[in-house]
């Protein structure tokens, strides 16, 4: 969960992310089932009391959810996702071997109705930025540029283990990220062509029969 106050003061937006585990009915009698999770992301915001904000009830302004898919992963390092807050929206983040940053533009504050909010659609780079294979076990943080023409930024946090490493600090510019376009759209047309089972295919894995040359050595 993390917790963003308008500059104001009066307003709340609450990012959170929830897993719902997805239970096949052939394995529900099998005790070592498979532990499938369909994870999604949800950021409210709420209107405080004027009057007793400690003590009464929030007014619900607005709620947007966006369904990430189906995650097969239940130990995590590190932690797999991070929230970035500005004045007026809200970048989610989640690790991977791409770039997954997902755009939320948050309620102006003064606006309570929800009529102007409705059609505001979850946003998505149009690029795909594929980054290192040990970026699946590592936090990614976006980071937004602070002026018009300047570049983004994306944190990958340290790894740590066997192999430790330090953060590393990517800059992007808008050409590499390429258009902010409608998430769900761009997902749907990802899974409709099998873009995120071939990204695995960019990182050569080690052959035995290819990669190793059997050299007779003779001691004498």
């Amino acid at each position: 969960m993390s917790l963003f106050f308008s500059n104001c003061g009066s307003y709340l937006h609450i990012g959170t992310v929830e897993a719902v585990r997805m239970i096949d009915k052939k394995q529900a009698s099998l005790v070592r089932a498979a532990k499938v999770y369909a994870l999604s992301f949800v950021v409210t915001t709420l209107q405080l009391s004027t009057r007793k904000p400690c003590t009464e009830r929030p007014l619900l302004v607005h709620r947007q959810v966006h369904n990430l898919g189906i995650w097969k992963k239940t130990y995590f390092p590190t932690l797999p996702y991070s929230w970035t807050w500005t004045k007026a929206h809200a970048y989610f983040c989640i690790n991977g071997l791409t770039l997954r940053v997902y755009k939320i533009t948050l309620p102006v504050p003064g606006c309570s109705s929800r009529v102007t909010m409705k059609d505001e659609k979850i946003l998505t780079p149009s690029e795909t930025v594929f980054l290192p294979y040990s970026a699946q076990d590592r936090t990614i943080q976006f980071f937004p540029p602070r002026q018009p023409g300047a570049a983004s930024t994306v944190i990958i946090g340290p790894q740590y283990g066997i192999d430790p490493s330090p953060a590393i600090a990517v800059y992007l510019q808008s050409q590499d990220l390429g258009a902010w376009v409608d998430a769900k759209e761009k997902d749907d047309l990802l899974k409709s062509h099998g873009l995120r089972r071939r990204a695995t295919g960019k990182f050569e894995e080690f052959d035995t029969d290819d990669d190793c040359d059997i050299i007779p050595y003779d001691a004498e």
